[in-house]
């Protein structure tokens, strides 16, 4: 999962173009005190967080937590499989002035964010990227920016192809980053399922 979330850290590159010396994210859901604002439901998979309106409908033989990074609230996974689908959430301080949704924000700043990603990912992993490729798109009605790439991946004596997927969405100050990773044969053999997976997504309604 280091791969997925470093686009969600290297998407904001960008807003050091615009911003000065200042923190720019809020701290993680992780780091702050707050009363009990998510709901589980073990039996079908499904995750609700109340604080940022979010739920997600996961394949129900797959196992949760919530994952190793800070930002991530949310991640599920078929373990034997090495398939992997995370919700990670950063917020940003109020004092980013922000004017464009996200796919906006990312052709205004296309050549940083896609130089700056690529640049640290094939750092990370010690190798070219085999394919990067960024689309529009939308998650229920949301404007969303759609990342793909595809890397070999070595371990012990053994090596093959991971495709990495994320969806982003910016609402309120709040970047939502939904990624997965699998090996690159298990999605080519079923495309379909895998992109009907960011099916399961809900942004709940707002409450206080």
């Amino acid at each position: 999962m280091k791969l997925v979330l470093s686009y969600v850290f290297i998407f904001f590159v960008g807003f050091h173009v615009q911003a000065q010396a200042q923190k720019l994210f809020k701290s993680s859901f992780k780091e702050q005190n707050h009363e009990l604002v998510e709901y589980y439901d073990p039996v079908n998979n499904i995750y609700s967080n109340y604080k940022y309106n979010i739920a997600f409908d996961g394949p129900n033989d797959w196992t949760k937590d919530q994952g190793l990074s800070k930002h991530t609230i949310y991640r599920t996974y078929q373990a034997d499989s090495a398939i992997t689908f995370s919700i990670n959430i950063i917020e940003l301080n109020e004092n980013e002035d922000l004017k464009h949704d996200i796919w906006q924000f990312y052709q205004h700043n296309k050549e940083v964010i896609d130089e700056t990603s690529i640049n640290a990912i094939e750092s990370q992993i010690n190798r070219k990227l085999d394919d990067y490729y960024t689309e529009k798109t939308y998650i229920k009605n949301k404007v969303a920016l759609k990342k793909r790439m595809k890397y070999l991946l070595r371990e012990q004596d053994f090596e093959y192809y991971i495709t990495s997927l994320s969806q982003q969405v910016l609402i309120n100050r709040t970047m939502y980053t939904f990624g997965l990773e699998l090996p690159t044969i298990f999605y080519e053999a079923n495309k379909s399922y895998y992109d009907d997976l960011y099916l399961g997504i809900s942004f709940l309604p707002e409450t206080k």
